[in-house]
């Protein structure tokens, strides 16, 4: 498990390993500072993030349709696959929908 506090690692309901997450977040805060004064981009940059997140995502969208699946990048949508699209995103209530850009 990985949290803002550090992580562990149980095996069979024991913990294992584990790193208190002062180290970590310490560090992590004084780039974001850095960066906010230098107008360069941080370590844990938003775009990364999101190219690392996707991926992951995109397994489990495969994953969840049990088939094959082709990606089109650009768009962001998996070509000629409306279940698999569907489940890119989810529905959101009512005044909290977010703009499609």
């Amino acid at each position: 498990m990985i949290d803002r506090k550090g992580w562990e690692v149980t095996v069979d309901g024991k913990v294992t390993e584990s790193s208190p997450g002062s180290e970590m977040e310490f560090a992590h805060l004084r780039n974001f500072v850095d960066c906010v004064r230098s107008r360069t981009k941080p370590n844990a940059d938003v775009e990364i993030g999101h190219i690392s997140t996707a991926l992951c995502h995109l397994g489990n969208v495969a994953h969840r349709t049990g088939r094959r699946l082709e990606f089109d990048g650009l768009a962001e949508q998996f070509k000629n696959d409306a279940e698999a699209n569907a489940l890119l995103g989810r529905k959101y209530r009512s005044g909290w929908e977010l703009p499609r850009v």
